[in-house]
């Protein structure tokens, strides 16, 4: 998918689970688990954003990698952004203009994702400090 586009793929369990080659009882599991959609109503399934889906999974595989606990859905995902970020510095993918409007079509409020960039900044400044500190004993 590319970085500009504006298509918002929307997709139920059932094909979610089929995209990511999965059953349909791990998605309800990571549901549980944080992965954001948007709750269906009253007998409607849920819907998931295929791109949130892909950059929860990526943030929850990179902070096991780090060893870091405890980030919500959206610090997961905002955290593997800007793990991305880290392979090509020259590009802010975690930055509000981007993060924004993505998040904000699962219902996450913009209040929030401000806040939740601002903690993954701060942890990777900290991760980054940590990191330049180990090379330098």
């Amino acid at each position: 998918m590319s970085k500009k586009s504006n298509v918002i793929t929307f997709l139920n369990q059932t094909e979610l689970a089929e995209k990511l080659g999965v059953d349909r009882t791990t998605i309800g599991a990571w549901v549980k688990k944080g992965l954001p959609c948007v709750k269906g109503g009253q007998g409607k399934s849920h819907t998931f954003h295929f791109g949130c889906s892909l950059w929860w999974m990526l943030g929850k595989e990179f902070a096991e990698k780090r060893k870091i606990t405890g980030l919500s859905a959206v610090q997961q995902i905002i955290f593997a952004r800007a793990e991305a970020d880290e392979l090509d510095p020259g590009d802010d993918l975690a930055g509000e203009a981007w993060m924004i409007p993505m998040l904000s079509q699962v219902g996450i409020e913009h209040d929030e994702i401000i806040r939740e960039i601002g903690f993954v900044k701060g942890l990777m400044s900290g991760l980054n400090h940590q990191l330049t500190s180990k090379r330098g004993r």
